[in-house]
């Protein structure tokens, strides 16, 4: 069958993501093909969440109104997105890397404190004898030592009032659900109105999309940047990057440095349109 380059699908065509060696849809959540675990988990698992968002930020034109919440720069770039089954490795890496957050522990081997703020100091190098202790107070006493930390540091706890707790153990709500990328298009005539929880779908997912469609514009602009195809008119704008890889550069610096050129050469001929 034909596959539709669109976010959502027509009746006689198929999104690549419903046709696709790794993966099935259970209740709109990607799982392993039957047999297919390991290549599931090589080859698909680390894509999930960015192929996903990416097809989420491709839907966004088709929202009404989107024109006053993404400037026409911005969208055009999106409107040339091709389907992430279609990027070349480079651009697919490039998302992986944009998306990728901070790992949630870390083992700090020479017992020196974090260079980052965001981590608690690294704990002294204790053992427990469960004949004494159970799992509890193990966990208490953890507990009284990273809130000890956070009293000294005058830190403030933003987690919400179950301190971040979730009976959604797996999180994947934080992901999201791949069926709402059929909900995506707008609405023809010949269509039943989206019902309320079509609506309420449609609305998570444009906040989505809202929230993370700056950061695939700029995993493409780095898979760019890696291809050594930046602009001439680019490099005097920030001439410590000239002739330099940005694989070099943390996200937040590569994010800095974009901006700039960016904002400055938009004052001349404006940002490079963004193809496959």
């Amino acid at each position: 069958m034909k596959q539709t380059n669109r976010v959502g699908c027509h009746p006689q065509t198929v999104a690549w993501w419903k046709e696709n060696p790794y993966f099935d849809l259970k209740d709109g959540f990607a799982v392993p093909k039957a047999g297919s675990l390991f290549a599931y988990e090589m080859f698909w698992e680390p894509k999930n969440y960015v192929a996903f968002t990416y097809e989420v930020v491709r839907g966004l034109p088709n929202f009404k109104g989107i024109s006053k919440l993404i400037d026409s720069e911005a969208l055009q770039a999106i409107r040339a997105l091709p389907p992430f089954s279609n990027l070349i490795e480079r651009k697919v890496n490039c998302l992986i890397q944009a998306f990728t957050k901070r790992p949630a522990i870390r083992v700090v081997r020479d017992g020196r404190s974090s260079a980052s703020p965001d981590y608690t100091a690294p704990l002294p190098p204790l053992a427990f004898a469960r004949s004494a202790f159970s799992m509890n107070a193990i966990l208490e006493f953890l507990g009284a030592y990273i809130e000890a930390q956070d009293k000294a540091a005058n830190c403030v706890k933003t987690l919400g009032p179950k301190q971040g707790k979730s009976r959604n153990k797996d999180q994947w709500y934080k992901l999201g659900n791949w069926n709402w990328l059929d909900l995506l298009n707008s609405r023809d005539s010949a269509r039943p109105a989206f019902s309320r929880k079509e609506q309420a779908a449609r609305s998570r997912a444009k906040k989505h999309g809202l929230r993370n469609y700056k950061l695939v514009l700029l995993a493409m602009l780095l898979a760019l940047a890696q291809a050594d195809v930046l602009l001439p008119s680019f490099t005097p704008v920030v001439p410590s990057l000239a002739g330099k890889k940005f694989l070099r550069f943390s996200i937040p610096q590569l994010h800095a440095a974009l901006t700039e050129i960016m904002s400055r050469h938009r004052e001349t001929s404006g940002v490079k349109r963004i193809s496959a």
